[in-house]
């Protein structure tokens, strides 16, 4: 049997380890049939750690509670149970057979009230299941997990979740020194430099050159807004002075002191990002990326663009000398267009940016391309330097 009291706690706590092992376990009963799915339940979940879609579109899903020491179903876990299950049936409606895994076993009385009672419940005024669904409630226990653990495909998942073997340094040293041999042929130390392939390595793995990379790429979008200060400056001023703008820069003026907080904000809240990454607090890096303010940004652009549009430069009143007129009025159609262009520089910046931390939701990272384009050597390379 196991000893749960064993369990190491991974990157999160116990229960975060107790559900990458039951995704681990039942992908490798079931993962030649269906394609599995991981949840981020940082955003409240949808009452499955993670679920298989199969061919014909019908879908599993598993919920992991790992109760323990005190394995018993008491009335609050009941009650944290029918709202997972409520949950799951409301996000998948193609969800056939959900699991309920947890780390003990079910007594007679529990087991009646979760195979018979569980799925006629109530829950905040509505049926848990929903009326006319058929979902086939299943149970895993310890004794399951004890029994696919003694399998010979999991031994390594058995020493990776419990300890049972410490891997040393020397020993991935020694196995990353065989590997490189392997492909001495393609890889330089020397000679290697980075690709984008490496980039989102670094990325997928929030490690100290993406963080590195983050300050980059926020230092050149703090330069863009200095000079998104110097464009808004020359509206103010009606830059060139030989072309008469009229009242018309009166409502661009407007617009673009709207945009400057969003701007500045978007940057603050870039910065936060980057700190998170530096310390590691890759949940906070997960919400933050997704609460970047792009699209209110976009709308102000898009009204200051609806403003522009209707000033025609050719149209505007011109007192500098004839000869010199096409190009004061380049400028004076550079002086409109200008704060837009910084702020949209900015805009997309921080969009690629988000593009990047998008990569640490991904659980793996592929790399496709003809010979050449550096499959082998970015993850040697990376590997050498870590």
């Amino acid at each position: 049997m196991i000893d749960w009291s064993r369990l190491e706690p991974g990157q999160r706590d116990k229960s975060g380890s107790f559900e990458e092992l039951c995704y681990q376990v039942e992908k490798g009963v079931h993962g030649s049939e269906a394609r599995f799915i991981s949840v981020d339940d940082s955003g409240g979940g949808d009452g499955v750690e993670f679920y298989a879609t199969f061919p014909d579109g019908t879908q599993w899903g598993w919920q992991a509670k790992f109760f323990f020491p005190d394995t018993r179903i008491t009335p609050s876990r009941k009650a944290q149970i029918k709202k997972s299950l409520q949950r799951a049936c409301d996000v998948h409606p193609e969800m056939t057979n959900w699991f309920l895994c947890v780390p003990g076993e079910l007594t007679r009385g529990e087991r009646e009230w979760f195979e018979e009672k569980l799925p006629g419940l109530r829950l905040r005024g509505r049926p848990v299941v929903p009326a006319g669904r058929s979902v086939t409630l299943e149970f895993r226990g310890g004794r399951y997990f004890s029994d696919k653990l003694s399998e010979e495909r999991f031994a390594g998942k058995r020493r990776y979740f419990f300890g049972e073997l410490e891997l040393s340094m020397r020993w991935f040293r020694n196995q990353f020194e065989k590997q490189v041999r392997g492909v001495r042929d393609k890889y330089e130390r020397p000679l290697h430099t980075e690709t984008h392939d490496g980039v989102l390595l670094h990325a997928s793995l929030a490690d100290d050159a993406f963080a590195d990379d983050l300050d980059r790429r926020l230092g050149v979008l703090r330069e863009d807004l200095a000079d998104y200060d110097g464009r808004v400056e020359e509206l103010v001023t009606g830059k060139p002075k030989q072309v008469d703008f009229g009242d018309t820069r009166g409502p661009l003026i407007d617009a673009v002191r709207d945009i400057r907080p969003a701007l500045e904000g978007l940057l603050e809240h870039l910065s936060e990002i980057c700190e998170h990454v530096r310390c590691g607090e890759l949940g906070l890096v997960r919400q933050g990326a997704r609460a970047l303010p792009l699209e209110p940004l976009l709308a102000l652009m898009d009204s200051y663009q609806v403003l522009r549009d209707e000033v025609d430069v050719a149209a505007l009143r011109y007192s500098g000398p004839s000869d010199q007129e096409e190009d004061y009025r380049i400028r004076a159609e550079r002086t409109l267009d200008g704060p837009w262009s910084y702020a949209a520089e900015i805009h997309d910046g921080a969009r690629r940016i988000r593009s990047l931390l998008d990569y640490l939701n991904k659980p793996d990272l592929h790399a496709l391309g003809d010979p050449g384009q550096g499959k082998t050597t970015s993850p040697a390379g990376y590997a050498t330097r870590g």
